[in-house]
């Protein structure tokens, strides 16, 4: 009798049909919910940005006329406190700027003015940050004169 119950089939795994606990259900649609979305939609009167001000205006006028100012000062300073290049161009290293007391009390951010000026092009330094005591040794070169505050 052991060895004829060996011999047996196993038993078969019990079915999972539709109606089986284990079987995957799929949600079933409610229809108390709509199927369309309930989010609004913007109209281009709502995307488009609003007028700017004259009060706005005056505020970016008188933005850039002190990020223009200080570009102006950076270069003075440059000037004083660099060296003349053979080619014309006047260079400085960053430690040097960043010391000097003038820059110090006459710029509201030197790094941000930096940026500035090199963004309009009147000087450059390789790399894309300077920082205090990493980069005193980089080499800071006025290519342009600014532009005059008008």
């Amino acid at each position: 009798p052991g060895a004829e119950a060996s011999l047996q089939a196993p038993a078969q795994a019990p079915s999972l049909g539709p109606e089986s606990p284990a079987a995957p259900r799929k949600p079933k649609p409610n229809p108390k919910v709509p199927s369309v979305s309930l989010r609004p939609t913007l109209n281009q009167a709502q995307t488009e940005a609003p007028p700017i001000t004259s009060r706005q205006a005056t505020m970016a006028d008188d933005h850039a006329a002190r990020i223009k100012g200080e570009i102006q000062l950076l270069a003075s300073i440059i000037k004083r406190l660099g060296a003349e290049q053979e080619d014309g161009k006047v260079t400085l290293d960053f430690g040097t700027l960043f010391d000097d007391d003038e820059c110090q009390q006459g710029l509201e951010t030197l790094v941000g003015t930096l940026k500035a000026a090199r963004r309009e092009g009147v000087i450059e330094w390789k790399g894309q940050m300077l920082l205090k005591g990493a980069h005193d040794d980089t080499i800071i070169t006025l290519v342009a004169e600014p532009e005059a505050e008008g």
